[in-house]
């Protein structure tokens, strides 16, 4: 009698495989403690089988089942067994764990369950770090199922002797308010859920981006790609999102609209579908979230939506260079330490985030609450993380005005100088007052002619050439409007004619950034005299070298 293989599924039911041999209802299964069949929210189906004294997840249309099964066929026949035999039992076990076993979620690297949080390690014998108010500690019998798969590397044995400190000693981020939203953006990655901020660095040529997105993900989510190019559209993203917990893309050049659209899906939660290749009707989903990570030589994003999700940090060009293995060697000096640190800070964010509170709460909320939850063993309090938090998001909310044909509306409105229109009606009410309109009223369309026929300037070539043009992008930085001292109404429609009558409005408690922004083709005029070098750039760039010349940033 051919001798039964020492270990593989509990079916919790013998299942009998006819041969093409003379064996007859051979059981090829035992049940063995721990192992077992299930199917994951998609319906697939996986196995948890012992292999080597741990447990291991493998789905059950994997090639490493294939030779698990192949491997424990051998063993019971006393041969190898042929092609079919092996499809027909897998075939089988696919059936059983699809329609009569339990569904169980499947996580990438970090799964939580009971309010504990285990992050996978990613090493050979499946271990984990567990994570509670109390404390963490490294386990390998799991409440929860990980898959994994080929491009995932292992996260160091994490150590209780280290600072998160020591990651700014091999890291190219000097601005205290960076390093604070770093390490918010850390500790964030390492919950289960999101939403999630981007994380979006820039900086010129020599700054060591590429390196230090490389470093941060080794933290959380370590690769054998630690980042990609920039995916192409949203089935890449969805791809990218079922192969790893952090999505990581190196050096973009731009964002399209539609990866924008994506990439503000993907941090704040949402639904993915696509069709699957080869098939007519199958489809490949994702749903959730995940912590995005990218970079380039400017910050490439424009769009409001995106960049109110995003937390935005300028690396500043390196001012002593040393080798890439001498900077990889001393980031594995302290790597163990450091995630150590951060586990430290989920266990110290899980025991206060139900006592956090706000006087209002920030974008993002979830993100600020588990930032300042996590914060005391961050090495920053809470009012230090809502100011950097709060910096950041004014930045952005700038760069959106600035990029967007909204900064002509508010130009033409702060320099309070009336439009000729060139024969079209340029508003119902013009109000100005000691050379500043406090206030407009009229249609989008007249509000585009009035734009397009200041008396000082014309519009930028990409500004709306028509009314509903002009209507989305006004919506599309509607809050931002506010950040430059101007409030967007809707009215009510004009008695007798029926249009539909907008107002822009000055707002008094803005009257320093009214008169900041009013000066900035000031700043930018005033730069190009003593920079001539940079003319022909357009202003959304002239902005960004005004600003790095005020914070002493080298603009070369």
């Amino acid at each position: 009698m051919p001798k039964k293989p020492s270990h593989f599924i509990n079916t919790q039911s013998p299942l009998l495989i006819t041969t093409e041999k003379s064996f007859q209802n051979i059981d090829i299964f035992e049940e063995v403690e721990g192992a077992e069949l299930f199917h994951d929210t998609d319906g697939v189906p996986w196995a948890r089988v012992p292999v080597n004294g741990h447990l291991e997840n493998h789905s059950l249309k994997s090639s490493v089942f294939k030779l698990l099964v192949t491997k424990n066929l051998r063993e019971w026949l006393g041969e190898m067994p042929s092609p079919k035999i092996v499809k027909d039992a897998i075939l089988e076990l696919e059936g059983v764990a699809r329609f009569d076993r339990p569904e169980r979620p499947v996580a990438m690297r970090i799964a939580e369950h009971s309010g504990e949080i285990y992050i996978d390690l990613g090493d050979a014998d499946w271990q984990a770090a567990k994570v509670t108010p109390e404390g963490w500690s490294i386990v390998s019998d799991l409440p929860v199922r990980f898959r994994r798969n080929k491009k995932m590397r292992q996260l160091p044995i994490p150590t209780k002797d280290g600072k998160v400190s020591d990651l700014f000693k091999v890291i190219n981020v000097e601005n205290r308010e960076h390093q604070i939203l770093i390490l918010a953006w850390l500790v964030a990655a390492l919950r289960p859920t999101g939403p999630y901020p981007l994380c979006v660095m820039y900086g010129q040529q020599g700054s060591a981006k590429t390196m230090t997105q490389t470093f941060l993900r080794r933290l959380i989510d370590p690769s054998s790609d630690s980042s990609v190019s920039s995916p192409r559209d949203e089935r890449d993203l969805i791809i990218e999102a079922k192969h790893s917990h952090i999505l990581a893309f190196d050096n973009l050049s731009h964002v399209s609209n539609n990866l924008s659209d994506a990439l503000c899906r993907m941090a704040t939660g949402a639904g993915f579908a696509t069709r699957a290749l080869y098939t007519d009707d199958e489809q490949m989903t994702f749903s959730g979230s995940r912590p995005v990570i990218f970079n380039g030589i400017e910050h490439i994003a424009d769009r409001g939506d995106l960049l109110d999700r995003m937390i935005l940090l300028r690396l500043p060009k390196i001012k002593t260079r040393v080798t890439e293995a001498s900077l990889r060697g001393d980031f594995a000096k302290i790597e163990a330490g450091v995630f150590g640190a951060l586990l430290n800070a989920v266990s110290c964010a899980l025991r206060n985030v139900a006592k956090v509170q706000f006087e209002e709460l920030p974008r993002m909320a979830d993100f600020a609450e588990w930032a300042v939850a996590g914060a005391p063993e961050l090495g920053f309090t809470q009012n230090e993380f809502v100011e950097a938090y709060e910096a950041n998001r004014k930045e952005l909310r700038m760069i959106a005005l600035e990029s967007s044909c909204a900064t002509e509306v508010v130009e033409w409105f702060n320099r309070g100088l009336p439009s000729s229109g060139r024969g079209y009606k340029v508003g119902n009410v013009d109000e100005i007052q000691n050379g500043q309109r406090v206030r407009w009223v009229g249609t989008y369309k007249e509000l585009m002619f009035a734009v397009k026929s200041r008396p000082y300037s014309a519009p930028a070539s990409g500004f709306p050439s028509t009314p509903k043009a002009l209507q989305t992008e006004m919506a599309r930085c509607e809050p931002n409007l506010i950040e430059a001292g101007i409030r967007l109404n809707h009215l009510k429609r004009e008695p007798g004619t029926g249009r539909r009558l907008i107002e822009l409005i000055r707002i008094d408690r803005f009257a320093a950034p009214v008169q900041e922004a009013s000066n900035r083709e000031k700043a930018r005029q005033e730069f190009l005299a003593k920079h001539p070098e940079h003319k022909g750039k357009n202003n959304k760039e002239l902005n960004r070298l005004v600003q790095a010349e005020v914070h002493g940033h080298s603009h070369d």
